[in-house]
């Protein structure tokens, strides 16, 4: 079994960058979530709705703060947390369309991710979809979402994600919301640890509780799995203030 260091994360301390508000499918304001992370001991966040795609969704109403993206309240940006808004964009089909923008904005910080509701190309095309977005649009790209979620396990070559993802120098994530709430495949789970070079940790949070425990359970279950060291996993314990 592979052994993670430090050099594969892009992040294993004080940093978040991939969580929601009601902005999108969020319970909180993004003033809320921005004062709850500082709380959980954050330093840096971005919070990444989702993207215009969602408004297609039949139960998706549009409030305010959406309309005002990318509006920041002054409480926002005094909470002691280097705050930033980007957005979880959805990838769209196999050609590799993508939709990128919040009320026709576009952030600079992109999260590419795959759901089903917004993905209008069959199933079987996903690993084909993921590559032609990542050629297209790499550059702009700063980490693969969830890419182990179970929606498209059948028929995600993983494999193949992690070296497309490698060339192009993304980071995959690695999903504590997804892994909390059981949405997790486990053998594309391992599969991207065993071949990916790069990787985030991140909450996914649509919640206080999955922001504050969320990217916690990731290096547990990293332990538990032996795939870090326990001094490593002590190291980013002690970095983030978590007590075991």
């Amino acid at each position: 079994m592979r052994e993670l260091t430090k050099d594969n994360f892009v992040s294993w301390a004080t940093e978040d960058h991939h969580m929601h508000t009601i902005v999108s499918d969020g319970e909180e304001g993004r003033d809320t979530v921005a004062y709850f992370a500082a709380r959980a001991g954050l330093q840096r966040i971005t919070i990444t709705d989702h993207s215009d795609a969602i408004e297609s969704l039949d139960w998706f109403v549009v409030n305010t703060q959406r309309c005002g993206f990318p509006w920041l309240s002054q409480r926002f940006r005094g909470v002691g947390i280097d705050a930033q808004l980007g957005v979880e964009a959805d990838l769209l089909d196999e050609d590799g369309n993508i939709c990128d923008t919040i009320s026709d904005v576009r952030p600079e910080y992109m999260v590419l991710s795959v759901h089903k509701e917004m993905y209008c190309g069959h199933p079987t095309t996903i690993t084909k979809a993921y590559q032609n977005a990542i050629e297209r649009h790499g550059d702009r790209i700063n980490a693969l979402g969830h890419p182990d979620m179970k929606d498209f396990a059948q028929h995600l070559d993983m494999v193949r994600l992690c070296e497309v993802a490698n060339a192009h120098g993304i980071p995959l994530e690695l999903n504590g919301s997804m892994l909390m709430n059981g949405n997790t495949d486990q053998k594309l789970f391992r599969t991207m640890l065993e071949h990916g070079n790069s990787f985030i940790v991140n909450s996914d949070a649509h919640n206080r509780f999955e922001l504050i425990h969320g990217r916690r359970m990731i290096f547990d279950h990293l332990v538990e799995e032996k795939y870090i060291s326990p001094k490593f996993y002590e190291k980013v314990c002690a970095a983030n203030n978590w007590t075991h």
